[in-house]
């Protein structure tokens, strides 16, 4: 792979199902310290050189704005909130947050591991028509692969991989080549346990 100058602060949107204390969690450790209510503009944690650029969550210890629905804040959740904000999110202003924060980012990277997770295909979409590079990553096993090959097709990269942690290992590798050449790689299905490290990954 050629090797391309380290960037600095890439902004990365995280799309794939929402739950709570959800994979983004295992990234972003300080991910709790950004979750964020109506009238507040986050702190975006980093790792590494990367920087966390949603989504973001209405955060309290109970998960009462995650669930069915949601996209962890709550909206048309009807019922007793242990953290009071002005006034509960209505769907349009959710989804007009996480098109703006998508459209901040560089990059979209995506975990793919629920057949329901209708909400990140739609991201996928919108990251595709704005012109953001996508890595779209997929549990080994995960049946219904096949049937998201609209998805993978639009991915600049697409791998299928045992966890998200490996993922992102990868990710954190090839990313500055998708952002500055914008260079489309094949499908790759890559397993751990007969091609050794992550690290090791080849990507010609």
């Amino acid at each position: 792979m050629e090797v391309i100058k380290k960037m600095n602060n890439i902004k990365v949107y995280l799309a794939g199902k929402i739950a709570k204390n959800d994979w983004r969690h295992d990234i972003f450790k300080n991910l709790r310290s950004a979750d964020m209510g109506n009238d507040k503009k986050p702190d975006q944690p980093t790792i590494d050189n990367f920087k966390y650029c949603g989504p973001y969550f209405i955060c309290c210890d109970h998960g009462c704005y995650h669930g069915d629905s949601t996209h962890g804040r709550g909206v048309d959740n009807v019922h007793n909130f242990c953290i009071d904000f002005n006034e509960l999110e209505d769907r349009k202003t959710v989804v007009g947050k996480c098109i703006n924060w998508i459209n901040e980012s560089d990059i979209l990277f995506c975990w793919l591991n629920k057949k329901d997770a209708y909400g990140t295909l739609i991201e996928l979409g919108i990251a595709s028509a704005i012109g953001k590079p996508i890595f779209l990553a997929m549990p080994i096993n995960f049946k219904q692969c096949k049937d998201i090959w609209f998805a993978w097709t639009l991915a600049d990269m697409a791998i299928s991989i045992n966890d998200h942690t490996q993922a992102w290992t990868l990710f954190k590798s090839v990313a500055p080549t998708l952002i500055k050449n914008q260079k489309k790689f094949d499908i790759i299905s890559y397993e751990v346990q007969k091609h050794g490290n992550v690290e090791n990954i080849k990507i010609k």
